[in-house]
């Protein structure tokens, strides 16, 4: 079936896991893992619940008023980035985000820290075309 001939290079067959042979058993070296403490994480999770809330009141307000959506588009569209930021902070945010937009949308990104680090960060992103 797989003979050699002249003319044409031989046929290899594909080496998949179930032809390979090893000549010794497989053994994954035991890894000892450092004991779990989830002070930290739980205290970024508390921090950022304040984030998500203003994101989310920011996204309640662009869906239901359609004359805020409507400032922010035209505000962006003529790159007035204060104007932009004057609207989004007009809606009663405690955490003040930062601001990108092009002409397809615009992403907000909302970063806090815990003092010695920056530990939660936010980012929404928005299309509107």
């Amino acid at each position: 079936m797989y003979r050699y001939h002249p003319f044409y290079p031989p046929i290899q067959r594909p080496v998949s896991s179930r032809t390979m042979r090893y000549p010794y058993p497989v053994q994954v070296p035991h890894r000892d893992f450092p004991p779990v403490d989830p002070n930290i994480f739980m205290n970024s999770a508390k921090i950022t619940l304040p984030i998500m809330e203003d994101g989310i009141l920011l996204m309640k307000k662009i869906s239901t008023d359609v004359q805020f959506a409507t400032h922010i588009m035209d505000a962006a569209q003529q790159s007035d980035n204060q104007k932009v930021k004057k609207l989004v902070n007009s809606i009663g945010m405690t955490t003040e985000p930062s601001l990108n937009f092009n002409p397809d949308g615009f992403s907000i990104h909302f970063t806090e820290s815990d003092g010695s680090a920056d530990c939660c960060k936010v980012d929404l992103s928005v299309r509107w075309r």
